[in-house]
Order: C-alpha cells, then sequence, then structure tokens
C-alpha cells in the first residue's frame, strides 16, 4: 500500500489512489496534539497514527504503508535562489552551500533540499526547502513504530502545485493558488508547471489573544498579503499577475469578490474534474499521493528528511530481490 498523507495541526489526512477514483482515510487530533506544525503530545500523536493505520489497513497492523508525508505547513521555510552554471559536477555542491546561505535555521539543525526550476547557460534557478531536523525526526519515528514508511517528506504547497500543473499544464504565465485551510492562510505561485513561490500565515498569528477573527480583519489580512504576492510576482516575473485559483472551501465567494473588486484579477474557485468526489480539503494528500505512485526513479522533486527518492527507490530494488533470492 502506498499513499499521501497531510498532517496538519487539526488532522491526519491519508489518500491513497485506486483504478477509478481515491481512497481517503482521516483521524482528528485533539486540541494541542500539534501546535503550529510542531508535536506537543507524542503520546497521543502515536496515538492518532495507529488509529489511521488500522482505517487504512483494515487492521492489519504489520502490515507496511508506504507514504509521501506532506508537513504542516507552518513548519517549512521556502525560498526562490539562483546559482551560477558551473557545471554538472559542482551543482549539488554550489546548490546546498546556497541554500545554506538563505536558511534562517543553522545547517547541522536543518534538513534542506532544493529543486531546479529553469536552467540556462549561465545559471540554475532553484527552489529550496528548509525544515528543523528535530520536528521530522520526531514525526517519523511515529510514523515508523506502526508500520508507517516514508517515502519522501514534503510540504502542502509542492503536493498541491503537481495537482494545479495537472490540472492547468505548463502554463507560461504565473498563477497564484490561495488556500485557506484549519492552519491559516497559505499563497503560492505556479509557473511552468513548478512551484515558485509559497508564502503561509497563520491564523495564531492573526487572531493573537483573540477567540476570533472579525471579517474585516480577515478581508484585511487577505487583500495585504495577495498584495505582496502580486508585488513580488512584478519584480520577479516583470509581469502582472491575470489569474488567481482559490481553495477556500465555504469563503470561496466572498474572497472571489474581495479580490475581483480590489485587484481586478480573476478569480475562480478550484476543481477538479477527475477525482470529482473529493472535497479540496484533501488536495494536499492526494497531491502527495500522486506522488507516492510516480516513478521514484525519475523523481527530481524536493525530499526533506530522507535520502532522495531515486536513492530510496535503489535500495528498495536490493531489498526486494535479496528477498526473492
Amino acid at each position: 500500500k502506498a499513499g499521501g498523507l497531510e498532517i496538519s495541526d487539526f488532522s491526519l489526512q491519508f489518500v491513497s489512489l485506486k483504478k477509478g477514483g481515491a481512497l481517503t482515510f482521516s483521524v482528528k487530533l485533539a486540541p494541542g496534539v500539534i501546535k503550529e506544525g510542531v508535536v506537543q503530545d507524542r503520546g497521543k500523536f502515536g496515538e492518532a497514527l495507529v488509529q489511521l493505520h488500522e482505517m487504512v489497513t483494515s487492521g492489519k497492523a504489520s502490515e507496511v504503508v508506504q507514504v509521501v508525508v506532506s508537513l504542516p505547513v507552518a513548519v517549512v521555510y521556502t525560498q526562490n535562489f539562483s546559482i551560477p552554471n558551473l557545471g554538472k559536477e559542482k551543482f549539488e555542491e554550489a546548490a546546498h552551500l546556497n541554500l545554506q546561505t538563505v536558511s534562517p535555521i543553522a545547517s547541522d539543525r536543518a534538513y534542506l533540499a532544493s529543486q531546479v526550476l529553469n536552467e540556462a547557460s549561465d545559471h540554475y534557478e532553484l527552489l529550496g526547502a528548509v525544515v528543523e531536523k528535530k520536528i521530522v525526526d520526531e514525526i517519523k519515528v511515529e510514523l515508523e513504530k506502526v508500520n508507517f514508511s516514508v517515502i519522501v517528506f514534503e510540504f502542502p504547497a509542492l503536493a498541491l502545485a503537481r495537482i494545479v500543473a495537472g490540472a492547468l499544464g505548463e502554463t507560461p504565465e504565473p498563477v497564484l493558488v490561495l488556500r485557506v485551510s484549519s492552519d491559516g492562510l497559505n499563497l503560492m505561485i505556479v509557473k511552468g508547471g513548478a512551484l515558485y513561490f509559497d508564502y503561509f500565515t497563520s491564523w495564531r498569528s492573526i487572531q493573537g489573544e483573540s477567540r476570533e477573527i472579525p471579517k474585516s480583519v480577515f478581508d484585511s489580512v487577505v487583500a495585504l498579503e495577495v498584495q505582496k504576492v502580486i508585488n513580488f510576482s512584478l519584480s520577479r516575473f516583470k509581469a502582472s499577475l491575470k489569474e488567481i485559483l482559490i481553495l477556500a472551501p465555504g469563503f470561496d465567494e466572498d474572497i472571489k469578490k474581495l479580490l475581483q473588486d480590489r485587484f481586478s484579477i480573476a478569480a475562480t474557485s478550484f476543481r477538479l474534474g477527475s477525482y470529482s468526489s473529493l472535497g479540496v480539503t484533501w488536495y494536499a494528500a492526494l497531491g502527495s499521493a500522486m506522488r507516492s505512485m510516480g516513478d521514484r526513479n525519475k523523481d527530481r522533486e524536493i525530499t526533506l528528511g530522507v535520502e532522495g527518492a531515486a536513492t530510496l527507490f535503489y535500495r528498495e530494488q536490493i531489498l526486494n530481490f535479496i528477498r526473492l533470492w
């Protein structure tokens, strides 16, 4: 069995792709088990994973389930950067050194990874991602305890970009994707079938000590954050955003009207034609499930917390051969 698992502050969501559709399983997390993406109660987190594993395997505790894990959005830092084209043999070293310089976390305490967005004769353009080792290691230990085997750690924006690229193709123009989730507001730019920009604002950072977020505050935050991304797009791509895709169940129409009134940009609710039975809250886990079914030997996307997917695939093939022999 293989699938995509999205971990958030409030739930575990698992999607497994089958012929003709997708199987979905979810477990709600008690308040405080995960906070701002960090596991606070490993005991209860482990219990939730046991419950999820039982659902996925129909109670077969010994069965191994391979997962592409989408980490909580709050814990992954991303950065778009360029390096000179010094040749293939020096690429990895140059990418790693440059990512270290922009990382907000010391390299000895972080997992760092990048993927190529564009290759020119004189430079490479990359998207880098950084996450604290301790956060990932704790999650991985709990997953392995209950026979979830991690293929790759990634993050929601990367999984969603995979879905958007599959639906729209390699769009030459930048497209803004706005996602409202239980954790907060996530904005990303997808261009040419790849994720170029990812930005997250948590609800806790917006509401402070208040129990609720007034609509006026919500609207002003959405407008402010979208304006920041518009400014980034203008400076980075020298082009104005012409399309905004919204993934905000229950808020779609309000956000659509707000954006069209403020920015005069076409805003539409994003829905997949395929997997139409799935609500948008499942899309991040679905995107990770798609990666779990891909050719791991050709996987060059960002891989956090484990060795490259191609290396893991090679090791898995060797072990399978040994078992057969």
